[in-house]
C-alpha cells in the first residue's frame, strides 16, 4: 500500500479540502483511508484517537500536519508498531519509566512480550491477531488477581493511617501502576480506534501520577509530535 497511491496530485487535492473544510465533532473518517488515500485505516484510527485528546482548537492543526507529514509512495503499516513502542520505551514518557510498574515482575513480563510482537512486526512480521487474543487472555486473569492484592494493600494502609486523611492517598501511588496493565489489556485487544483509544487514555492517565504537574494535554501534545514524526519517516517505497 502506498500513500496517497503514490500521486502527488491526490496530496495537494487532500491537504487543500482540509484547508477549506473544518474537522466536524464526528472526527475523522478513517474508514475510506485505504481506498481513498492508500493509508493503513489503523493510521487513521490512531490520528482521530490522538485528535480526541487535543484541545479542541489543536485539531485542525494536527490533522493537516498529519496528511502534510506523509510522503507520497509510503508504506505505512508499521506506524501503529512504532507508536505502541513509543509509548513503553520513550525516556520521559514511555511507561517503563513508571517505578510501580518496574517493580511489578509480572506487568513488565507481560509488556515485554507486547513489545517483542511488535518489534517483529517492525522487522516484517505481521502480528497474528491469535497471539494477541492469548497475551489478552492471560493479562486479563493476572490484572484480576494482582489489582485484588492492590486494592487490598491500598486499603490496609488508608486504615492504619486514616486520621490523616490516608483513605484519600492510599490509591495514589498505585494509579501508574494500574495505569500500566489498562495500556496493556487495551493494547491486547481488537486493534480498532476504541483500542487505540483506550491505551491513550490509560498512557496519559498512568503518566499523570508520576508527572503530576503537567496537563493532560501537554501528555497528548508529545504523543500528536511523536505520531507526526513517525509518519514523516516512513519515505516513498517508490524506487527513484
Amino acid at each position: 500500500m502506498q500513500a496517497f497511491h503514490n500521486d502527488p496530485k491526490k496530496k495537494e487535492e487532500v491537504l487543500a479540502a482540509l484547508s477549506k473544510t473544518p474537522i466536524g465533532s464526528d472526527g475523522i473518517d478513517y474508514f475510506v483511508y485505504e481506498k481513498e488515500l492508500g493509508i493503513p485505516n489503523e493510521v487513521g484510527q490512531w490520528e482521530d484517537a490522538i485528535a480526541n485528546e487535543l484541545a479542541r482548537e489543536e485539531v485542525q492543526e494536527f490533522v493537516y500536519s498529519c496528511m502534510d507529514s506523509v510522503n507520497v509512495g509510503a508504506d505505512l503499516s508499521t506506524l501503529p508498531a512504532q507508536i505502541v513502542l513509543w509509548q513503553f520505551e520513550h525516556p520521559i514518557y514511555g511507561l517503563k519509566n513508571i517505578r510501580g510498574i518496574q517493580k511489578d515482575l509480572v506487568l513488565m513480563g507481560f509488556c515485554e512480550e507486547l513489545v517483542a510482537l511488535y518489534r517483529n512486526e517492525l522487522n516484517g512480521t505481521p502480528t497474528p491477531p491469535q497471539a494477541l487474543q492469548n497475551l489478552f487472555e492471560r493479562v486479563a486473569a493476572a490484572w484480576g488477581i494482582e489489582g485484588e492484592r492492590q486494592r487490598i494493600a491500598s486499603m490496609q494502609f488508608a486504615r492504619k493511617w486514616a486520621w490523616i486523611g490516608a483513605r484519600k492517598w492510599a490509591w495514589i501511588p498505585t494509579k501508574g501502576w494500574s495505569g500500566g496493565w489498562k495500556w496493556l489489556l487495551a493494547a491486547t485487544r481488537n486493534r480498532t480506534r476504541s483500542s487505540f483509544s483506550a491505551m491513550i487514555s490509560a498512557w496519559i492517565g498512568a503518566r499523570k501520577w508520576s508527572r503530576f504537574w503537567e496537563p493532560g494535554t501537554t501528555r497528548a501534545r508529545a504523543l500528536s509530535t511523536a505520531f507526526l514524526e513517525c509518519l514523516n519517516r516512513e519515505k516513498s517505497t517508490t524506487a527513484l
